[in-house]
């Protein structure tokens, strides 16, 4: 009893003076999104919303960004048995996100993601099977499309000119035979 009365707060000290910050928190992050806009699959939609909705409270100084968002879910049967009953499915989740800045310049870009996975003949896991996995691939899109956003971001600020060989270093060796 008294172990855990001194281990448990030594603990909760040790972890909170480790320095962990999230990855995208607000002083990482050098842009913030005006406005979200939303077309295709609802679901997916709704998720992307939900994740970036914090990036568009954000009024740090940085690039603004309006985003537009092109989502669809494509499920396909990869393999068949001798029957022709569906064997193996192919789920893939296409998104094509269209960045407009301050200047009113436009870029897209599309990402994607997929899985492959084995037919189940209880039809209600392999439905929360296939639910669960369309929300870690958009999971893995959102992270992707926060690089980019990152990414461009940092771009935009940034006048450095990067020129020779960088990284590379040309060593001689002298002889003295």
């Amino acid at each position: 009893m008294i172990y855990r009365i001194i281990i448990i707060p030594l603990l909760i000290t040790f972890l909170n003076q480790c320095g962990y910050q999230t990855i995208y928190s607000d002083q990482n992050i050098n842009f913030h999104i005006s406005e979200i806009l939303i077309q295709g699959d609802l679901e997916i939609g709704r998720q992307i919303k939900r994740r970036l909705s914090s990036f568009e409270k954000t009024e740090k100084s940085g690039e603004i960004f309006k985003i537009k968002i092109n989502s669809v879910v494509d499920k396909k049967i990869s393999s068949k048995d001798k029957e022709g009953n569906p064997k193996t499915f192919t789920l893939s989740v296409f998104i094509t996100m269209t960045t407009i800045d301050q200047n009113n310049s436009e870029e897209n870009i599309k990402f994607s993601e997929s899985i492959n996975y084995n037919n189940d003949n209880d039809k209600f896991s392999l439905k929360r099977y296939e639910n669960s996995s369309q929300e870690n691939l958009t999971e893995n899109i959102i992270e992707d499309i926060l690089v980019y956003l990152q990414n461009i971001s940092s771009q935009t600020k940034s006048n450095a000119i990067l020129t020779g060989s960088i990284g590379f270093t040309n060593k001689s060796i002298k002889n003295d035979n």
